[in-house]
């Protein structure tokens, strides 16, 4: 709903782990907000930082799901 949108986005900017990981997999799988693999690589590799299992092993395949013109997108923020 809304209102769990709106709460796990908000624990994910207080760098709650279990929150960016979730909205990770929500842009990952396009749940409850439109797909996103660049957003949810990013959030994974937060989490990953939030020392969040297996975020690392997440982000690499969110990668490999990537188009070039994402990857591009990825690089160019590094």
């Amino acid at each position: 709903t809304p209102i769990e949108l709106d709460d796990v986005t908000t624990r994910a900017k207080e760098e709650d782990p279990k929150a960016v990981e979730i909205l990770a997999w929500m842009y990952t799988n396009g749940v409850g907000v439109s797909k996103d693999f660049v957003e949810a690589f990013n959030l994974y590799k937060k989490a990953a930082q939030l020392n969040v299992s297996n975020a690392e092993k997440n982000a690499i395949i969110v990668y490999k799901s990537m188009s070039e013109e994402q990857r591009r997108r990825i690089k160019n923020n590094l």
